[in-house]
């Protein structure tokens, strides 16, 4: 009671939106409604099927959490070295095609658009380790990060490598990652993101917007999870849909908010935005 009155208190007299939430905001004005920001050892998933576009909305939380709010992120890159995944994160920011930049093709006011993004980038508290992909790994190096002076407000694990994949002793501790982190977040206290695929099963669907069932893990990645956020675009499915720059969010579960969905649409520089929300409580 005597942190949950001072805060409501706080919200009541807050006209800012952003300043009433209880957790870190996300960036994205309607999620935070629903779910009220992103709170001290919250485990949040974000999942979908390829091409949904689940890293470039991390991306964008990410970008926004160390960029706009000055907040110290802790990215751990399981996949992609540090120099790639800057290097795709700022061409992102600058919607920028990655194939022209590799190729040295871009011209002189998209140059100096992606050398400001980079440079808003490098001056902000973001802290990117490609060291490994062992969940063992990840957790000590989390820990040591959060007792150091770098101590950050958001921590994003970008895949759940190897879901299912059980027949070796590799296969079994990857698996394990959901609960390390999971216990990364709890032990923490500090919000966690993480990335998640969706059972092909939707496919076969007539509507195939993913349902919390869907959340594919080996290990119960969509019962550790606080919040789940489920992407959908129907332009991967249907090329002439009239809702090409259109990507649908969906709330499948959140402890500390409400379930629900809205539609992010892509703006004239192609940073997603929140449409109207539809609220289910």
């Amino acid at each position: 009671m005597s942190e949950m009155l001072p805060r409501l208190e706080k919200a009541r007299n807050t006209v800012d939106s952003a300043a009433s939430l209880s957790g870190l905001s996300s960036g994205f004005e309607y999620l935070d409604k629903m779910i009220d920001g992103f709170h001290p050892g919250e485990l949040i998933v974000v999942a979908g099927r390829p091409s949904m576009g689940k890293r470039k909305f991390v991306w964008q939380i990410t970008m926004h959490v160390a960029c706009e709010l000055k907040q110290t992120v802790a990215y751990f890159s399981t996949g992609t070295s540090r120099t790639s995944l800057l290097q795709n994160m700022t061409a992102y920011a600058t919607q920028i095609d990655g194939y022209r930049l590799r190729h040295n093709q871009l011209n002189e006011q998209e140059w100096q658009s992606f050398t400001l993004a980079a440079q808003k980038i490098a001056n902000s508290p973001l802290i990117i380790n490609d060291n490994s992909a062992d969940p063992s790994v990840i957790r000590k190096e989390a820990r040591l990060l959060c007792e150091s002076d770098h101590a950050p407000s958001l921590i994003v694990v970008d895949d759940i490598p190897g879901q299912g994949d059980t027949s070796s002793a590799i296969g079994r501790r990857i698996s394990n990652m959901s609960a390390n982190v999971f216990r990364i977040a709890r032990n923490n206290g500090i919000p966690v993101i993480t990335l998640a695929g969706v059972s092909r099963e939707v496919e076969s669907r007539k509507c195939k917007y993913p349902l919390l069932s869907d959340v594919a893990s080996a290990d119960g990645l969509q019962w550790y999870a606080d919040t789940v956020i489920a992407l959908y675009r129907d332009a991967v499915y249907n090329p002439e849909t009239k809702e090409k720059d259109t990507t649908h969010m969906s709330i499948l579960k959140s402890f500390y908010g409400c379930i629900g969905g809205f539609d992010m649409l892509k703006s004239t520089d192609g940073i997603y935005s929140s449409a109207h929300p539809n609220l289910i409580i």
